[in-house]
């Protein structure tokens, strides 16, 4: 499990800011090579495709994902991109 300790909010030092520490946890998972980042439009086709796919949310750094049950490869989406309309 990826976990990032929070500092207190009066302590200055050292301290570590929600965006710094949701990017640095999903820093370590696009680094996983069994873990594939995608854009809306590849994700929504993956979702309407054949493959026998699960759901595979990473809540904790807001990320929406689908496991492939066969080959074991994880997509994942950063759920602001996937819930952004585009106009």
């Amino acid at each position: 499990m990826l976990t990032q300790p929070y500092k207190k909010a009066g302590s200055r030092r050292g301290a570590v800011s929600r965006d710094e520490a949701l990017s640095e946890r999903r820093k370590l998972l696009r680094e996983r090579p069994d873990h594939t980042f995608v854009r809306r439009d590849e994700f929504c086709r993956l979702l309407l495709s054949n493959k026998k796919l699960v759901r595979s949310d990473e809540p904790g750094v807001r990320l929406r994902g689908l496991l492939d049950l066969e080959s074991g490869e994880r997509y994942l989406i950063e759920q602001e991109e996937l819930f952004t309309s585009y106009t």
